[in-house]
């Protein structure tokens, strides 16, 4: 597939090399989840020294993989999806950025083991910190809005109800 043509909206704003805040502008994530991203090595990068200082050149396909692989991955092409997406969260906003583990299972329902095999089947976005792994909120959101997590069969108590509000609110 050509992303370039894909996204020709993009392909057309940016130049060929982007720098990490024009990243951070392209696919929608924080700086920090750039700065994991590239350290990790799932987005590769050249150091280029410049008169202001130093800067991450990044191609920009490779942005756009990203993009693609972060679109077709959480499946929020669906405009459901996009509304769910909107109301969990408006519902989340009171949390802080970084969620352990443990906190999602209290608020979703959802038990560690699956928490953590979606990070290790990269479903969810997760950063490793010493005691488990960070989760972000929009990347909780954005998988708990995601095809994957919404067409399940088994669903726990919390998280039904957590969806029964969202379609009370939206009206389905």
């Amino acid at each position: 597939m050509d992303l370039l043509t894909y996204y020709s909206d993009l392909a057309v704003a940016y130049p060929e090399y982007i720098t990490q805040k024009q990243f951070c502008e392209v696919c929608g994530i924080c700086h920090k989840t750039a700065y994991n991203l590239t350290r990790r090595g799932e987005i590769s990068y050249e150091i280029v020294d410049t008169p202001t200082g130093r800067i991450h050149h990044i191609k920009l396909t490779d942005a756009l993989a990203y993009l693609y692989k972060k679109d077709t991955l959480y499946g929020n092409d669906e405009n459901v999806n996009r509304q769910i997406y909107e109301v969990l969260q408006a519902h989340f906003s009171y949390l802080p950025d970084l969620l352990r583990t443990q906190q999602i299972r209290e608020l979703t329902g959802f038990s560690m083991t699956a928490i953590q095999r979606w990070v290790l089947e990269k479903r969810i976005t997760a950063i490793l910190g010493r005691k488990g792994w960070n989760i972000t909120r929009d990347s909780l959101v954005t998988f708990l809005s995601s095809s994957y997590c919404l067409r399940g069969n088994r669903k726990p108590q919390k998280f039904q109800a957590l969806l029964q509000k969202c379609t009370e609110q939206l009206k389905i």
